[in-house]
């Protein structure tokens, strides 16, 4: 229960931030708490990652296009306009690809300092991970060319 109050908490800081500084549309806030619940109570508390196949692979997916979608608002909000549409799909895909490497990163932090299995221990598992995150990106990405 305590990952689950915890959270809850970050998803309220996240929303608590985001109101001040008015980045991110409320979808993609709902997004990225959804992706936190999904992947952090779900994944580990609930034993999603060793129950359910293929949820780490979801997960790494379906978080490009929230990530891509975030670099899109980002853009938009540092004074970016979409009639730009190869610089708004460039800032949009490789926030995705960034988000993706980042991800990555923290598992490999999280494994190394603290013994978890985020990993697998696969340089392949890894990245599998970063392109899954990248190829949902791009394909959001494309979309702002239409």
């Amino acid at each position: 229960m305590i990952v689950l109050f915890l959270c809850i908490l970050a998803i309220f800081a996240g929303v608590l931030v985001n109101a001040k500084f008015r980045v991110f549309t409320f979808k993609t806030c709902i997004a990225f708490s959804l992706l936190l619940i999904l992947s952090v109570f779900c994944g580990r508390t609930l034993n999603f990652y060793a129950t359910v196949p293929y949820w780490d692979k979801v997960l790494h997916f379906e978080s490009g296009f929230i990530f891509a979608r975030a670099g899109k608002e980002l853009y938009l909000r540092l004074g970016g306009s979409l009639e730009k549409k190869w610089l708004s799909l460039c800032f949009s895909l490789f926030a995705a690809i960034s988000a993706a490497a980042i991800w990555e990163i923290w598992e490999f932090a999280g494994d190394s300092l603290f013994g978890l299995t985020s990993q697998n221990n696969s340089l392949q598992d890894t990245m599998l991970d970063i392109i899954l995150g990248s190829v949902s990106g791009a394909i959001y990405s494309l979309f702002l060319l239409f």
